[in-house]
C-alpha cells in the first residue's frame, strides 16, 4: 500500500440516535402528526371580511352648486347656522322651502288656482258694468258708482293677498 491508501474502512453498523424512538426508516421531510378535532370544542365564528376601497354613499351628491355672498350675507347665515356647515344649513333651508311651496300647490294650489278664475270672473263682469255706464246703456245712480267702486277695490286687495 501506498502513502495515499484508498482502503476503505470496514463498515460498521451506525450509532443509534438518542432522540429516535422508532428504529425504522426515517424521511428527511417531517410528517406533522395528524391532528384530531376537539369534539367538545365548537367551531369559532368566521368574519367575514371587509369590502375593500371606499365605501359607497347610499345617496351621493355629485352636483356642486355654488353662490356669491357679500360680507354681511356670509355672516348673518353663518350666525343663523351655529355648529353647522354652512353649505348644509343652506341645503336644509332651500329644501325646506321647496316642501312648503310643493304642500302648497298641492290640494292648496288648485283651490288658488280657481279663486283667481272666479276674480277674473267677477273682474269682467265689474268692467263689463263700467263700460255700459260710460256707454249711457246704463243710468249712473250714486249706489251703482258706490258699490262699483267698493267692488273693485276688495278685487284689488284680493289680488294682492294672493299669492
Amino acid at each position: 500500500m501506498g502513502i495515499f491508501s484508498r482502503k476503505k474502512k470496514p463498515a460498521t453498523a451506525p450509532r443509534p440516535n438518542p432522540f429516535v424512538t422508532d428504529r425504522g426508516f426515517v424521511s428527511s421531510k417531517p410528517t406533522p402528526a395528524p391532528v384530531e378535532p376537539d369534539p367538545v370544542s365548537e367551531q369559532p365564528e368566521v368574519l367575514q371580511p371587509r369590502p375593500a376601497g371606499r365605501p359607497v354613499a347610499t345617496s351621493p351628491r355629485s352636483k356642486r352648486v355654488s353662490m356669491s355672498l357679500t360680507e354681511a350675507e356670509h355672516q348673518a347665515w353663518s350666525a343663523a347656522a351655529g355648529d353647522q356647515p354652512l353649505s348644509t344649513w343652506a341645503r336644509h333651508q332651500v329644501q325646506a322651502q321647496l316642501e312648503t311651496d310643493s304642500a302648497a300647490d298641492g290640494v292648496g294650489g288648485s283651490e288658488i288656482q280657481r279663486l283667481r278664475a272666479d276674480l277674473g270672473r267677477v273682474g269682467s263682469n265689474v268692467n263689463q258694468l263700467t263700460r255700459g255706464m260710460h256707454q249711457g246703456q246704463l243710468t249712473d245712480t250714486e249706489e251703482l258708482v258706490a258699490a262699483l267702486d267698493q267692488v273693485s277695490q276688495h278685487l284689488a286687495a284680493v289680488r294682492r293677498a294672493l299669492p
